[in-house]
């Protein structure tokens, strides 16, 4: 069997926003099929027509706005507010484990009123997004508290 080399994989480049705007421009205003435009652009037929249709509701204004922050529950203010908080309670020696974070994660977002479906069997945030935090917030480092001993 054949090994893929993992360096010589393509990486998939995202096309520009205004160049998007174009293309759904050209498909509303001209009439143009979206496999056309899409072969003009570049573009895969399912990647535009998933795009054209959430354009629909928008027509006349539409901007292009990519989800890339998938996961994400919190604002960026929210999220401060709860690093602030990790990082407080740990130097009161009070450090929270990974499914504690989560725990708390899920009860502030049910405090604020923003609580994702995802959440509420488990009544914790998932792990994608607890990934998702610590990169976001890489000056945090969460592991399992220890007792200290004083000799």
């Amino acid at each position: 069997m054949s090994q893929i080399n993992i360096s010589t994989r393509k990486k998939r480049l995202r096309p520009a926003s205004d160049v998007i705007e174009t293309a759904v421009r050209e498909v509303f205003d001209k009439n143009q099929s979206i496999r056309s435009v899409a072969a003009a652009h570049n573009f895969s037929k399912p990647y535009l027509a998933s795009i054209c249709k959430r354009a629909r509701t928008e027509k006349e204004d539409y901007r292009h706005r990519p989800n890339i922050v998938n996961k994400r529950i919190f604002s960026l203010e929210q999220e401060k507010l709860l690093v602030d908080y990790l990082k407080t309670s740990s130097k009161m020696c009070y450090g929270l484990t990974t499914v504690q974070v989560k725990e708390l994660a899920y009860q502030y977002a049910k405090a604020q009123g923003i609580l994702p479906k995802s959440c509420k069997e488990k009544k914790m945030t998932s792990k994608d997004w607890l990934l998702g935090f610590m990169k976001r917030n890489s000056t945090l480092n969460l592991r399992k508290p220890r007792k200290h001993f004083s000799l």
